[in-house]
């Protein structure tokens, strides 16, 4: 450390260090349990709604861009406090990093049967933060 640099400093550098350094891992873990949640994801052409909060909903907003671009079909994304009731999909899909956010808990319990009417019910897999199972889709 220098002179002119605070501990803070060292302190952040250090933590993007270590975060970078992790990265190989988490994208070999990520591959993996893509594999295990293969046959939740929607099939092209599905209309799909992604919710989310927070940094959830960014990855939520990215992955409706990347779906739509690469033609897999209407793909929405939105917070879950702004649940667009006027339009109907075929698929859910809620992402939460911790498995416990309320808000998007509610479009689960509640929401799915504005938006998906003729659902066949949830269909868990993974593990959400803490041990829970928190990863669902609802399907027509």
């Amino acid at each position: 450390m220098t002179a002119h640099e605070a501990p803070s400093q060292c302190l952040a550098m250090s933590t993007t260090a270590d975060e970078i350094a992790t990265q190989p891992e988490l994208w070999r873990r990520a591959r993996r349990l893509l594999q295990e949640v293969a046959d939740l994801l929607p099939a092209p052409g599905q209309d799909v709604f992604i919710v989310g909060c927070g940094t959830s909903l960014y990855m939520a907003q990215a992955a409706a861009s990347l779906r739509e671009t690469a033609g897999h079909g209407r793909t929405d994304a939105f917070a879950a406090a702004e649940m667009p009731h006027a339009r109907r999909y075929d698929v859910i899909v809620a992402i939460s990093r911790s498995g416990m956010t309320s808000e998007v808990a509610n479009v689960l319990s509640r929401g799915h049967a504005a938006l998906c009417p003729d659902h066949r019910g949830p269909r868990w897999s993974g593990s959400g933060g803490r041990g829970r199972r928190h990863r669902a889709a609802f399907r027509r």
